[in-house]
């Protein structure tokens, strides 16, 4: 659709202006979606990409859409949309965890992919649908360790606690890995 050769044409250009007037200008809900939707089918044709650059373009527009509206506490009670501005929002939470997911694998710079891991428990989890389909994604980074291994720590405790994501090897890794160097690493803010 035209949705999704805009957005892949304005993301394969990398420029920041264009960009950021792409992301001023999604505010209707089914342009979000639609934004969505199209930066979703964008980074599944990136996974075998070796351009990092791509992935921070993709994040930058990607963290530039706020769903917000989408995920009020009275919306996600509801089990079933009754308004067609609900349906939409319902597609919209359902694209954007979907969208994550595809973010995820294309390839990325480690910067971008501690930064990724920083905010992830705070922007992505808490909107997204099912968010144990994050815990592949994780695991994978916990196991990685050093900075990585901590970031990710954050995340799968909210999994575990909050969602019921059942890794029973979670705290003998977490006591495997507190280690005198952890507390030397660079984003001991974190």
């Amino acid at each position: 659709d035209r949705t999704a050769e805009l957005v892949g044409a304005v993301l394969t250009t990398k420029n920041e202006e264009l960009l950021a007037k792409l992301a001023t200008e999604v505010s209707d809900l089914d342009w979000k979606y639609a934004t969505l939707k199209a930066i979703g089918r964008f980074s599944k044709q990136c996974h075998g990409t070796s351009d990092m650059v791509l992935a921070d373009v993709i994040h930058n527009l990607l963290t530039s859409i706020d769903v917000s509206e989408c995920f009020t506490k009275e919306l996600l009670g509801r089990r079933k949309p009754t308004t067609p501005a609900e349906k939409t929002m319902f597609h919209i939470r359902k694209a954007f965890g979907v969208t994550w997911l595809e973010f995820l694998k294309v390839p990325k710079s480690r910067a971008l992919y501690l930064t990724i891991l920083t905010s992830l428990h705070e922007g992505v989890i808490p909107k997204m649908q099912n968010p144990k389909l994050l815990c592949d994604f994780l695991v994978d980074s916990y196991n990685l360790g050093g900075t990585a291994s901590l970031l990710a720590l954050n995340s799968l405790f909210l999994l575990i606690t909050d969602y019921n994501l059942d890794y029973p090897s979670f705290y003998p890794k977490l006591y495997r890995m507190c280690t005198p160097d952890l507390l030397h690493t660079p984003r001991t803010l974190r």
